[in-house]
């Protein structure tokens, strides 16, 4: 955690180098000590909890000192290793490197990089790496028809202390772009979310690398970004379904023959995460002012609650506050591993965003 800092960027088309210096300025104070040192803390405990089941805990760092990169294109700025899993994914013996849609991340990648190579060598991983993106413009566009369920979600999440953006996107198709958190992977089947972290071309290309080992099925049943709290596999048979996102009568391609647990009933995302996220939107609208982008503005989904992490067969990591799911699971034959997270929906991601398993067996 002491080396997160808040993702800001922009277009040289948009702003001069002087803006920029002055959006990450007003961005380093939107994470006040007292959050960081909750976070800190709740991790470290989550730490001990792992250690004492017998896994071997990895917590990497990175020297960001930098205040900011540049390319031909683009300002980049900040780093996220609170949320290893949105940039890595191993699949099989694999460890695959994303090509992210955001400038930061792209950076971000690129100066990681050399620490996740260490890593596939030290267990055995043959790397797989996207091509890096250009991003030569913003690949964001927006989406101007909305399905009925989507319009449905965002009544249901405002009710449980969601900020919800109006405008929706999808990527362009100039080159081909995705985290590797758009992928969930059960048995035999990768399944691959277009949305607004991943678009059609890099489902080609995924498709290319790994379609020899596995079934790859590309879906758009969400609208936006990442697929772990909307699709998120226990075990070999059994599938976590967000019914807010996916109609419970729906057929998933590639989970024909999985028994999909549907469920939306999460605790409400607590008073202090939506007064910290509207400090934050203050100062998000600050750096817009000054033509720069931020996450800022960004906060998960109360559906944040079911990015659950599966620790091994039958045994499942959830967020404390969520009795609601963690009966659910109980009553469909899992144990249960409470784990207090305070600030997930600030810090954009639950428990399975915030780790990356290397090796199970």
């Amino acid at each position: 955690m002491a080396n997160y800092k808040s993702y800001v960027w922009s277009w040289k088309e948009e702003c001069d180098r002087s803006s920029f210096t002055s959006a990450i300025s007003l961005s380093e104070a939107a994470l006040p000590q007292e959050i960081v040192d909750e976070i800190e803390e709740d991790m470290n405990a989550f730490e001990k909890q792992l250690l004492a089941l017998g896994i071997e805990v990895i917590r990497p760092q990175f020297d960001h000192s930098e205040k900011f990169w540049e390319n031909e294109y683009f300002y980049a700025s900040g780093c996220d290793s609170y949320n290893v899993r949105d940039l890595h994914a191993v699949i099989g013996k694999k460890l695959l490197f994303s090509a992210p849609s955001c400038p930061s991340r792209v950076i971000e990648n690129l100066q990681t990089r050399a620490y996740f190579i260490n890593i596939a060598q030290r267990y055995g991983l043959k790397v797989i790496e996207a091509p890096t993106p250009t991003l030569f413009r913003n690949p964001l566009e927006e989406v101007l028809e909305v399905d009925i369920l989507a319009l449905n979600e965002v009544v249901k999440g405002t009710e449980l202390g969601g900020v919800y953006d109006r405008t929706w996107h999808r990527l362009a198709e100039d080159e081909p772009l995705f985290d590797a958190a758009n992928i969930t992977r059960t048995n035999n089947c990768l399944l691959y979310l277009i949305s607004s972290t991943g678009n059609k071309k890099a489902a080609i290309w995924l498709e290319r690398e790994f379609g020899d080992e596995y079934k790859f099925v590309s879906t758009d049943v969400y609208r936006s970004s990442h697929i772990d709290s909307t699709i998120l596999p226990l075990s070999d048979s059994k599938i976590l379904v967000n019914s807010s996102r996916v109609p419970p009568n729906s057929i998933i391609e590639g989970l024909e023959d999985k028994e999909l647990i549907f469920f939306d009933d999460v605790a409400p995302i607590p008073i202090k995460e939506f007064e910290f996220n509207e400090v934050r939107r203050k100062v998000a609208l600050e750096i817009n002012k000054l033509n720069c982008h931020t996450n800022l503005s960004e906060m998960s989904s109360p559906w944040g609650g079911m990015n659950v992490l599966v620790i091994r067969e039958g045994l499942v990591a959830v967020e404390s506050r969520q009795g609601a799911l963690m009966s659910t699971l109980e009553h469909n034959g899992f144990d249960i591993l409470p784990v207090q997270y305070r600030h997930p929906y600030t810090m954009l991601g639950g428990l399975h965003c915030s780790t990356l398993d290397i090796v199970r067996n």
